[in-house]
C-alpha cells in the first residue's frame, strides 16, 4: 500500500470529506474502505488511517505505561480520540465535529500521503507548515540520521 502526494479538496456542509480517486483505489484495495481516524500528538493534523494499519499501531502504543506520563498522553491522544469511519458509496466519510475543532479544520482541507496513511490538516495551516517545511535543519541544524539520508 502506498499513499503519497497531496491533494487539496473541501469539506462538505455536514462535515464529510471525499476521499479523492489517487487515494481511493488504493484504500479499497487495501481495507475495502474501513478507516479510523484520529488526532496528530502535535495538534496539528488528523491522521487517516486503513483500518489494519491503526490496529498494529493501536497494539504498539496500547503496551505502554499508564504510570508513565508521557506514555498516558500519547496513549490519550492516539487511542483515546480515535473513531471508526466507512467509506459511503459516494466515497465520502464524515469527519468527527470534535476531532476537526481540536485542530481547527473549517471546510478547505488537505490530504498529504504519508504511505501507510493520509494527514488531514485545515489548508491555511499546511500552507503554514509547508513554509516550514523547506527549511529542515537550517535553524537547529541536522541529526546524524539525517545526515547519512540519501534521498
Amino acid at each position: 500500500m502506498l499513499l503519497t502526494g497531496q491533494q487539496t479538496t473541501a469539506l462538505d456542509a455536514k462535515g464529510r470529506l471525499t476521499i479523492p480517486a489517487r487515494f481511493r483505489a488504493v484504500l479499497d484495495e487495501s481495507c475495502q474502505g474501513q478507516l479510523v481516524v484520529t488526532v496528530n500528538h502535535d495538534r496539528e493534523s488528523l491522521l487517516l488511517y486503513p483500518r489494519h494499519e491503526y490496529e498494529q499501531r493501536a497494539q504498539i502504543i496500547n503496551k505502554l505505561s499508564d504510570f508513565d506520563p508521557l506514555e498516558r498522553r500519547l496513549k490519550l491522544l492516539f487511542i483515546g480520540h480515535a473513531f471508526d469511519l466507512e467509506l459511503d458509496n459516494n466515497a465520502r466519510v464524515l469527519v468527527p465535529p470534535r476531532l476537526r475543532e481540536i485542530v481547527g479544520i473549517t471546510r478547505d482541507v488537505v490530504l498529504v500521503g504519508q504511505h501507510h496513511k493520509l494527514e488531514l490538516w485545515d489548508e491555511a495551516a499546511w500552507t503554514r507548515k509547508l513554509d516550514s517545511l523547506f527549511t529542515i535543519g537550517s535553524e537547529v541544524g541536522m541529526s546524524e540520521k539525517l545526515k547519512n539520508l540519501a534521498l
